[in-house]
Order: structure tokens, then C-alpha cells, then sequence
């Protein structure tokens, strides 16, 4: 399975960015541009990203049909929007609504509802 990690990641390891691009022969990613990266996007089996890091211009014109949301229970709704946005038809949350809640420093945000997570929304 061709697994690539998108977003801030060590170079060294071997889903990064740097390790695909340097594997198809394309140079790190100083010498890469947005074309090179999109086709190793585009050879990923899987990729991963966090909910808001799916949304960034890298990804911007790519689709997920298959999401997995991991901590899903500390991830506020209209982030785990993002991904769910982009195409999906499945989606897998994985979180235990018992530990950590979605974490919200603004009061006004609080007091508008957008402290609860999207599980505890499902729940």
C-alpha cells in the first residue's frame, strides 16, 4: 500500500513527501513544484493529512471518498467538515467521547455550541 503523509512531516521517513518524490525521481521538495507533488498525490493509495491540512492548496482539487477520522471526539465539527466535504461516501470516526473533549478557547465560541465535537454531535 502506497501511503503518503501530507503536511509537516521528517523527511527520512519513508511516507514523506521527500521520500516519495526522491523515490519517482523527482527531486526533494525545494526542487519540486506543485506539479511533481500533485503526481505523487496522485500515485498515493492513501494519504494523510489532518481534517484542516485536507483542505490546504496541495489538496485543494483532490477528493476523498474513504475518511478516517481519527480522535474524532476532539475534533470540532466544522473541521471535521473539511475532509467530509471533499468527496466522501464513507466515513470512520475513531474516538472515545469519555476522554478529551473538542478543545475551544474562545468563550463566544463556547457559548455559540461550537465546542462540541462531531461525534458527540452523531451521539
Amino acid at each position: 500500500v502506497n501511503v503518503l503523509r501530507v503536511g509537516i512531516c521528517d523527511a527520512s521517513l519513508p511516507f514523506s513527501m521527500e521520500a516519495h518524490l526522491e523515490y519517482y525521481g523527482l527531486g526533494g521538495r525545494k526542487g519540486a513544484g506543485k506539479g511533481e507533488q500533485n503526481d505523487v498525490i496522485s500515485k498515493a493509495d492513501v494519504v494523510c493529512a489532518t481534517v484542516v491540512g485536507s483542505g490546504m492548496g496541495l489538496l485543494r482539487n483532490v477528493d476523498f471518498p474513504f475518511v478516517i477520522v481519527d480522535e474524532a471526539a476532539q475534533i470540532i465539527e466544522p473541521a471535521v467538515l473539511i475532509p467530509l466535504s471533499k468527496g466522501s461516501v464513507q466515513v470512520v470516526m475513531v474516538g472515545d467521547q469519555c476522554q478529551l473533549p473538542a478543545t475551544v478557547l474562545s468563550y463566544q465560541a463556547q457559548k455559540a455550541g461550537l465546542d462540541v465535537s462531531f461525534l458527540d454531535r452523531l451521539i
